[in-house]
C-alpha cells in the first residue's frame, strides 16, 4: 500500500526586526524607543495590506521605505507567486547590498533562500544561505545564525542530504540552547526528527518529535503545537499504529479547526482518512476525503485570488 505524506519540515519561526542604525556605537535609550516603535507600526501596516496597495505604496516611497515594502510583497507572495516573490526579493537585495547593512541583508536572504527552493533551484538557495552565514557569523548575532544554520539544514532536507541537513540543524540547535530560544529550538527539534525519519532512524525521530512537542506545549505556540501532533501522528501511521495515529490527529483537528488553517487542515484530513481506512471505518475516511476535497477547492481559490 501507498504510504501517505509525510509533513517534511516546520517553517522555521519568522524574524522580527528593527533596523536602527549606530551613532559612534551608542545608541540614545528614547530615540530607540521611537524608533522601535515607528517600525513596527510601518511593518504592522505593510503587512496588513493587500499586495496590488502595496506596489501602489511603492511606486511613491522614497527611497528608505522601498527595502521594507519589497519585502512585504516577496514575502506576500511567497506561496501563491514564488517567481514574484523571487523578483521583489530581487530588488531588495540589491538595495541592502549597496547599502552594505548586515540587518538588511539578514532580512533579505531568507526570502531569496527559501522563494529559490520554491522553484526548484536548491543551489542557489544553498548560494543565498551562505552568504547569509557569513554576515550572521561576522556580525555574532546569535538569533540569525541560529536561524540561518536551521535554514541552511532545510535547503539539504530539500536535496535529500539528510546527513548534511542534520549537521546544520544540530548547529542551530546547539545556538538555541545557549541562549533559550525557545520557539527556534522547538521548530529544530522536530526538523532533526524529520531528518532522522528520512534516514529510517524510527525510534529517534519520535524522540525528537516528542521534544519538539513539549516544547512547544511549554511557549503555549497553538499553530506549532497542531503541526508536532501532525507529524507524530503521520509517522505513527507509517508504524501501523492507527490508534494511537487517531488521537494524536484529532488532538491537531481541535486546534486547526479553531485557528482555521486550512492548508495543514488538508494534511490533516488526508491522514484522518488512512487512519479510518486502515481501522475499516470506511464511511468515516470517505467523509474526510469529502471535506478535503472541499478545502483543497478553498485553497486553490484562495490561491488564484492572490495572483491577482
Amino acid at each position: 500500500m501507498k504510504q501517505p505524506k509525510i509533513l517534511t519540515f516546520d517553517k522555521l519561526p519568522c524574524k522580527i526586526r528593527i533596523h536602527i542604525k549606530k551613532e559612534n556605537g551608542i545608541l540614545e535609550k528614547n530615540l530607540k524607543t521611537i524608533l522601535v516603535f515607528i517600525c513596527f507600526v510601518f511593518s504592522a501596516a505593510l503587512h496588513s495590506q493587500s499586495i496590488d496597495s502595496l506596489k501602489a505604496v511603492l511606486e511613491n516611497a522614497p527611497p528608505e521605505k522601498q527595502f521594507d515594502i519589497l519585502n512585504a510583497i516577496s514575502e506576500k507572495t511567497m506561496f501563491s507567486d514564488p517567481k514574484t516573490s523571487l523578483q521583489y526579493a530581487e530588488k531588495a537585495y540589491e538595495i541592502a547590498r549597496k547599502s552594505n547593512d548586515e540587518k538588511l541583508l539578514l532580512d533579505i536572504f531568507d526570502n531569496l533562500t527559501e522563494a529559490n527552493l520554491h522553484l526548484g533551484h536548491p543551489e542557489i538557495a544553498e548560494d543565498y544561505c551562505k552568504k547569509a552565514l557569513q554576515v550572521a557569523e561576522k556580525s555574532k548575532i546569535n538569533r540569525e545564525l541560529a536561524f540561518y544554520y536551521g535554514l541552511m539544514g532545510i535547503v539539504f532536507m530539500k536535496s535529500e542530504d539528510f546527513n548534511k541537513s542534520l549537521f546544520y540543524f544540530n548547529k542551530a540547535l546547539e545556538i538555541e540552547k545557549k541562549h533559550n530560544f525557545d520557539r527556534m529550538m522547538a521548530t529544530t527539534l522536530n526538523n532533526i526528527g524529520t531528518a532522522n525519519l528520512k534516514l529510517g532512524k524510527m525510534d529517534l525521530a519520535l524522540e525528537y518529535f516528542l521534544k519538539s512537542l513539549r516544547i512547544k506545549e511549554k511557549v503555549g505556540n497553538e499553530k506549532q503545537i497542531a503541526i508536532s501532533l501532525l507529524n507524530i501522528g503521520s509517522f505513527l501511521i507509517r508504524q501501523k499504529k492507527y490508534e494511537e495515529a487517531e488521537q494524536y490527529l484529532n488532538r491537531s483537528y481541535k486546534i486547526l479547526q479553531k485557528l482555521d488553517l486550512k492548508i495543514r487542515m488538508a494534511d490533516l484530513l488526508s491522514l484522518q482518512s488512512v487512519v479510518y481506512r486502515e481501522m475499516g471505518l470506511f464511511p468515516e475516511a470517505e467523509k474526510k476525503l469529502k471535506k478535503l476535497i472541499e478545502i483543497r477547492e478553498a485553497i486553490g481559490n484562495r490561491r488564484e485570488k492572490a495572483k491577482t
